[in-house]
């Protein structure tokens, strides 16, 4: 899957919010060990360091993470940290690069984290968007206005390309993702059970909310056609699965991205996704025959439209522009021109 990349250069060293040491996001992985292998020094957001030198680049990836706790002495911490972030960038004439993952935080946030949110797309010097439609969004809702420099850098493939021979034609339909509402799990089961469509269903993801996976659970328990896995899969357990898969379902709402397709894709797995900016920036770049758009209120005709599509013949996705290597270059150009 590595393309010829660039070398670096110069050698340069970013700050992020979060690295892979911190966390078990694909996107992350994948981005920093590549950045890594490729000479650029990718260290952990570190208010300290930031406040001892001049010069450096931020990179915010989920800037309420920065300042959201989950009690409130972590909560106090987190916002103290933030406050020293921004003091930081201010005095000490740091860049500051922020990648919009989402359109709105994924959880309940206060006051101050809404505050710190907005600081960090206000000073920003580049806001990266994983879908070049999205900046209209952002735009229309008041995070970013006109003057912002804007990069359009995609989400990289997360696996290897595989060629599979195998007979897909009656493979499950697999919902790949955190467990939340706004991934319309339990709205895409529901025109499921209402429609004709005969092939088992499987939900694999980390439980982000709780009660939904455990409602999800309560009706794998009374339908065997449904399994729910709310749990992190490893990587080769999931490799089992997705062999034998159909589809990948990643329905996102109030969410810019889904990372599933990343997984889905190199597989030769299609795709299904809620009508908007990333359907079409995916249909336009790997081919209309690998994506498959439902609308947000979806229903059993969906559903055996689905179905028909499911059964054509397709010839190989293009999968160039998302390759680690490139998706790795387009950051060091911009971390390279902030350099400057």
């Amino acid at each position: 899957m590595r393309s010829q990349g660039r070398q670096t250069a110069s050698p340069l060293r970013v700050y992020w919010s979060v690295t892979p040491e911190q966390g078990s996001s694909t996107y992350i992985r994948t981005v920093v060990s590549g950045l890594r292998d490729r000479g650029v020094t990718v260290n952990a957001l570190s208010v300290f360091e930031l406040l001892r030198q001049r010069g450096q680049i931020i990179h915010i990836q989920w800037p309420e993470h920065i300042s959201r706790g989950t009690n409130p002495f972590t909560t106090a911490l987190k916002h103290g940290r933030a406050l020293g972030l921004l003091v930081a960038w201010k005095l000490r004439g740091h860049r500051l690069v922020v990648t919009a993952h989402n359109r709105t935080p994924h959880h309940e946030t206060n006051a101050f984290d809404s505050k710190f949110r907005a600081a960090v797309y206000r000073n920003a010097d580049a806001v990266i968007a994983l879908v070049a439609g999205h900046f209209e969004l952002l735009e229309q809702d008041g995070t970013i206005d006109g003057r912002i420099r804007r990069e359009a850098i995609p989400h990289p493939l997360v696996t290897e390309r595989v060629a599979t021979n195998r007979d897909r034609s009656d493979g499950a339909l697999v919902i790949l993702g955190q467990i939340h509402p706004y991934h319309l799990i339990e709205e895409f089961i529901a025109a499921w059970e209402d429609s004709s469509v005969q092939r088992q269903v499987i939900v694999i993801g980390a439980p982000g909310d709780p009660e939904l996976a455990e409602r999800l659970r309560r009706k794998a328990s009374t339908n065997e056609a449904l399994r729910v896995y709310a749990e992190f899969m490893p990587d080769d357990e999931l490799a089992d699965v997705l062999a034998d898969a159909v589809a990948i379902v990643a329905l996102q709402r109030n969410t810019f991205n889904s990372g599933a397709p990343f997984d889905a894709l190199p597989r030769e797995l299609p795709v299904i996704l809620c009508e908007g900016a990333q359907f079409d920036d995916l249909a336009q770049s790997v081919g209309p025959d690998w994506v498959f758009a439902v609308p947000e209120t979806l229903d059993a005709d969906d559903l055996t439209d689905l179905e028909a599509w499911l059964r054509i013949e397709r010839e190989a996705p293009v999968l160039e522009r998302f390759l680690p290597d490139n998706v790795c270059d387009a950051h060091i150009g911009l971390y390279e021109s902030l350099s400057d």
